[in-house]
């Protein structure tokens, strides 16, 4: 049986960014978290005003304060003295049930989610050039992108390394964040999904099963 390296290997063999399925209505999925606009939080507020919020689909305990979920987790660790990681993050919140749209989507992974969230950009919302804390040193995850809504050519600028990467609106794409990326928004309310998975032999299956050929 092949193992965790193995896996996070080939997953990463299919390239820096690939589209998967299915598609999520943007539509729908927009409609499904009008109810949750008081939920919202400003995204690790202790580095200042980046203008982007975040709205906890995983969290420590189903809630949706967004501590320590939408904070920087070693910098969280660093002023708490916590060890969170970003598999610490497994329990649903409502979002998820109140959100049909994205079933298709989680229920393949849903034992092997991490820490999980929506994020709002405002007009020059961003993040410089990073790299993730993902690796096969602490733990073995990949990420997940959904682009939903406001998110046309001249709305949203996502840079991978040097190179400006396109995304489909609604389709998700596996993403290779341990490289270097930053995103900026041109849009007053740009939405995303970003889910942290656990590379095991389950979620490999089912990455592979959604791997969009086109």
């Amino acid at each position: 049986m092949p193992s965790v390296f193995e896996h996070h290997q080939t997953m990463l063999q299919l390239g820096d960014y690939y589209g998967l399925e299915p598609v999520i209505s943007t539509t729908q999925i927009n409609r499904e978290l009008e109810k949750f606009s008081g939920d919202w939080h400003p995204y690790n507020s202790a580095k200042g005003d980046f203008k982007r919020d975040g709205l906890s689909l995983t969290s420590l305990d189903g809630g949706l304060s967004g501590e320590p979920d939408l904070t920087s987790l070693r910098e969280h660790n660093r002023q708490h003295g916590t060890h969170y990681r970003e598999l610490s993050f497994r329990k649903l919140t409502p979002v998820y049930e109140a959100c049909p749209s994205i079933h298709s989507l989680i229920d393949p992974f849903k034992e092997s989610l991490g820490r999980c969230h929506f994020l709002k950009f405002g007009v020059g919302g961003f993040f410089p050039y990073h790299r993730d804390g993902v690796g096969v040193l602490e733990e073995t995850v990949v990420r997940l992108f959904v682009p939903l809504y406001q998110h046309a050519p001249r709305d949203f600028v996502f840079l991978l390394g040097d190179q400006r990467i396109h995304l489909e609106p609604g389709r998700p794409y596996f993403i290779n964040t341990i490289k270097e990326h930053a995103v900026i928004s041109f849009a007053p309310e740009s939405v995303h999904l970003v889910l942290n998975i656990e590379v095991n032999e389950q979620s490999a299956r089912a990455l592979f099963n959604m791997v969009h050929s086109k």
